[in-house]
């Protein structure tokens, strides 16, 4: 209920921001000069942000649950980054969006290219598809926008998708308008 306070001390772009499970740093995607990727700061400190990796995303950066990751994308890569940026470890997977499970060893994505549901092993890089979701492939018209998040239950997913559509209606029975000095 209080007054809004600037997060960074940045005024360049930055979107899509990620909380760390102790709610001490904000991650999140964004450009600065000349440097484009994964930023982390810690909000109400005034210290500066600290690029994490140089890889910028279709979808938002998700921290995971038990602090040791953070799950982002490159153009056409998933990868998980440690909070320090020195270890980035690949993963099957694109662009869709993810979401963690709650105990952090299952990593959820909505692909994009093929969309499907497909569940991620953390440790092993393992990969299960779920759900097969052709003709419902994530979108947003934020970008990079794309999320995703799972119920408190872990049984349901959401995400947004644009569905496009047209109709030609026919009005009958309209009658001209009366000329102004009329009415």
């Amino acid at each position: 209920g209080g007054e809004p306070v600037r997060a960074t001390s940045s005024e360049e772009q930055e979107f899509c921001a990620t909380w760390s499970p102790d709610g001490n740093w904000l991650a999140y995607s964004g450009f600065s000069g000349a440097k484009i990727g994964l930023w982390k700061v810690r909000p109400g400190t005034g210290e500066a942000p600290v690029l994490i990796s140089g890889s910028y995303g279709w979808a938002a950066p998700v921290w995971s649950p038990t602090g040791e990751w953070i799950a982002d994308h490159d153009d056409n890569q998933l990868f998980l980054v440690s909070p320090d940026g020195k270890t980035r470890r690949d993963l099957p997977g694109d662009r869709g969006p993810v979401a963690w499970s709650r105990d952090g060893k299952t990593l959820y994505q909505v692909r994009w290219a093929n969309p499907a549901l497909l569940a991620i092993d953390v440790a092993t890089a393992k990969e299960r598809q779920l759900r097969d979701l052709a003709g419902l492939a994530p979108h947003s018209y934020g970008n990079p926008g794309l999320s995703a998040a799972l119920t408190s239950d872990q049984k349901e997913i959401v995400y947004t998708v644009l569905r496009p559509r047209s109709e030609i209606w026919i009005l009958d029975g309209i009658a001209s308008p009366a000329p102004w000095y009329r009415r």
